[in-house]
């Protein structure tokens, strides 16, 4: 699967740099992105997909006022035409690097936005419970009293 991933990420990454386009991959990605939910706006492959961001919108509101991402669907999903994507609690827009293109004269840059499946927290084991300690003290005459 990863494999796949790679190996179409590095065709599209050939495609786009013919077109004057590019990626940027971040080598240990830790920004979560903002918004969980987006609206599919154009299809590049049915891994790829340029989506708008919910933003400031209610989310009960049918507006997408948000910012522009490329998503990448991580977890083996596809994408269609005006899909609504919203990432459950189980997963996580992650921002995993940035796309940067010309649209007209203007150059552009939007980030890239993986949904990955949250890692589990190892759960930390309860010290084991330590018997009081008493306190030593020392009498006047110099000897330990317990």
């Amino acid at each position: 699967m990863v494999r796949k991933i790679v190996f179409v990420l590095a065709l599209m990454m050939a495609a786009m740099t013919a077109c004057g386009q590019s990626f940027v991959w971040f080598t240990e990605p830790d920004e979560i992105y903002a918004d969980h939910l987006f609206k599919v706006r154009q299809i590049w492959s049915d891994k790829y997909a340029l989506a708008v961001g919910k933003g400031d919108a209610k989310r009960t509101s049918k507006d997408f006022n948000g910012n522009l991402v490329l998503l990448v669907a991580a977890d083996g999903s596809v994408f269609y035409d005006d899909q609504t994507v919203d990432i459950k609690r189980d997963k996580i827009p992650l921002v995993v690097g940035v796309f940067r293109y010309t649209s007209g004269k203007q150059k552009k840059t939007i980030p890239v936005v993986a949904i990955k499946k949250k890692e589990k927290k190892p759960t930390a084991k309860a010290a084991p419970k330590r018997k009081p300690q008493q306190k030593q003290v020392t009498t006047a005459d110099g000897l330990i009293a317990d």
